[in-house]
């Protein structure tokens, strides 16, 4: 059995009087905390997709280690926005090797300290270099190919859009590690400039510095959340390339192997922490991991949003505010996405925990459907 012992992760925003280093030592900083011997540590995986295009730093696994004193394996883990995630999937690995016990995973990005350009144009590299990077096509323009497909076969509206991003907003306002710890409203949300139709300002996740890291194991506290199942699938990359427009292949495939390898049904979730680096991404996520029908997308959030919670039978998504309002540090994400699930399904998620929480997912994707890995846990506490 592999078991998540702690968590935590940084204020997500911008960190001009940070390094990559710095975040790194404060999310470790907060697992230490919380009772962990860096010491008992028999492996570093290291989740980031810039620092060697950024801040001309490859060995990002080794530098970490050996500034914490730590004469172990180490190493860095990229694919692209999903980073975090893999650098999870394959701490599971080595702890399902059985030749380890304890192993940390970091997640870490430095961002806000280059231009828009520099970052969009690093960005477009997680697509088909034949395409993205030659003509700089940038994530919003090929997640708004999907939105306008969405839109135009009615399976959502700009209300629902509008529903998905004021939802994140609300559960950020809630969370004081979050980059937008704010709520907006339909108003603001109108305001915001496109960005690609028919995605404005407040459909897309910003540019983040932030650092998580979480302690895997095979030894559990009383209170430790068990791994249920994790898998991992890549598929078409490039939505601009003639493949489908109705959600991630990937996605699917890796719900299927989940779910056939737990044989847990997508019912039974209570929480998902899922990759809304855009609000269509997030209508995609919940339809592709067979969370909500397509037909029923728009009464789903609309009733999320009017009462602040799922629908009677539905999961909560993205409490943590999502990539979309807690912020999107790359290489982070998917570890952050198992630290929210880790403060849930131990009542430590403060003014958002949900109550009888006991299954809980996480969804990371790497480009635009390139690479997904999934996770899912048990664990909870009554209140």
């Amino acid at each position: 059995m592999i078991y998540l012992r702690a968590a935590s992760y940084t204020k997500f925003g911008e960190h001009y009087s940070k390094g990559l280093l710095d975040l790194a030592d404060e999310a470790v900083a907060g697992v230490v905390k919380q009772g962990l011997n860096l010491k008992r540590i028999q492996a570093l995986v290291v989740g980031n997709m810039f620092s060697q295009l950024l801040d001309k730093q490859s060995q990002l696994g080794a530098v970490l280690a050996q500034r914490w004193g730590l004469d172990i394996p180490a190493f860095r883990v990229e694919a692209a926005c999903a980073s975090g995630g893999v650098a999870v999937w394959t701490a599971i690995q080595l702890l399902k090797s059985r030749g380890y016990k304890d192993v940390l995973v970091v997640g870490v990005e430095k961002m806000t300290d280059y231009s828009t350009t520099d970052i969009t144009t690093a960005l477009s590299t997680a697509g088909n270099s034949d395409t993205d990077v030659v003509y700089q096509i940038p994530f919003p323009a090929s997640y708004a190919l999907y939105a306008n497909y969405w839109l135009k076969k009615k399976w959502v509206g700009r209300e629902t859009l509008f529903h998905i991003a004021a939802k994140n907003h609300y559960y950020a306002s809630l969370n004081l590690q979050a980059q937008f710890p704010k709520e907006i409203n339909k108003k603001i949300y109108q305001q915001g400039d496109v960005v690609a139709y028919p995605l404005g300002l407040f459909d897309c996740s910003p540019i983040t510095d932030g650092a998580a890291a979480v302690w895997l194991s095979r030894s559990p506290t009383k209170n430790s959340p068990q791994l249920l199942g994790a898998s991992l699938a890549s598929g078409p990359n490039t939505p601009h390339l003639n493949y489908p427009l109705d959600g991630l292949p990937a996605s699917r495939l890796a719900a299927e192997q989940l779910y056939q390898q737990t044989k847990i049904n997508p019912q039974e979730i209570n929480l998902v922490e899922l990759h809304d680096c855009f609000t269509i991404a997030e209508a995609m996520a919940v339809v592709d991991l067979g969370l909500v029908a397509k037909k029923e997308l728009g009464k789903f959030y609309t009733y999320y949003w009017q009462h602040r919670q799922p629908p009677p039978g539905y999961p909560y998504i993205n409490t943590s505010g999502g990539l979309k309002a807690c912020g999107h540090p790359i290489g982070a994400t998917g570890v952050k996405q198992l630290a929210e699930v880790y403060y849930q399904l131990t009542g430590q998620a403060g003014r958002r925990q949900v109550k009888r929480v006991r299954t809980a997912l996480t969804h990371n994707v790497g480009g635009s459907g390139g690479t997904v890995f999934l996770s899912l846990w048990r664990g909870g506490k009554d209140e």
